[in-house]
């Protein structure tokens, strides 16, 4: 007989809306079981849009260990919560940490001015930082820095690599869905965007 887990009775629960159970089986030790198990609740409050309970889970993890990807989602946590500040210190400790996908989002807040001043040429480095590592999302963050206060020749070549951006990621999506180049082209980075229209004030 298969006696199951802490981590599969957690999941289990977590699969059954059951998070307060699922809670109540993870106390704030060390062992990396209970840190697993802190993690899935942390997502599964996370997809609920309750970023408060999501961000609590996940700070259990890190009170033990700078795991860089949760580190990460704590970022993602604070800025679903308008916690620009908050957000952009975890984007920069998880990608201290090695969590490369974190520096385009740090560039974006740089790039549109999200909690800090907008500062294009911090913006520029650190979305090279994440070219650098193949994330697409940081190369299209150079070109959409570059169409920006160009002569008509610049913006429309600029229009071009964007272009060839677009076809490069269709042609790796039509592959694989799920290719690591891919993530963050969209949602996260575009809500920001959306966000630039009612920036923190910086004083």
């Amino acid at each position: 007989m298969i006696i199951p887990t802490k981590l599969d009775m957690v999941r289990r629960h977590i699969a059954n809306g059951e998070l307060s159970e699922a809670s109540a089986l993870c106390p704030v030790e060390s062992d990396l079981e209970t840190l697993r198990c802190q993690w899935s609740i942390g997502r599964a409050y996370y997809k609920k849009e309750d970023f408060s309970r999501a961000i609590d889970h996940f700070m259990k993890i890190v009170e033990f260990k700078n795991d860089p990807d949760t580190l990460f989602w704590i970022g993602c946590s604070h800025y679903e919560k308008k916690e620009y500040i908050e957000a952009r210190f975890f984007f920069e400790k998880a990608a201290a940490h090695g969590f490369v996908r974190a520096w385009h989002w740090v560039a974006a807040f740089y790039h549109f001015g999200l909690g800090v001043p907008i500062d294009l040429n911090k913006a520029l480095t650190l979305y090279a930082k994440s070219r650098e590592h193949g994330f697409l999302a940081g190369e299209r963050g150079i070109y959409s820095i570059a169409s920006k206060n160009s002569n008509i020749a610049k913006v429309l070549f600029t229009f071009l690599k964007k272009t060839v951006l677009s076809v490069r990621a269709g042609n790796i999506a039509f592959f694989d869905i799920n290719d690591q180049r891919l993530v963050d082209l969209s949602d996260g980075i575009e809500q920001m965007k959306r966000d630039q229209r009612s920036p923190m004030q910086i004083d």
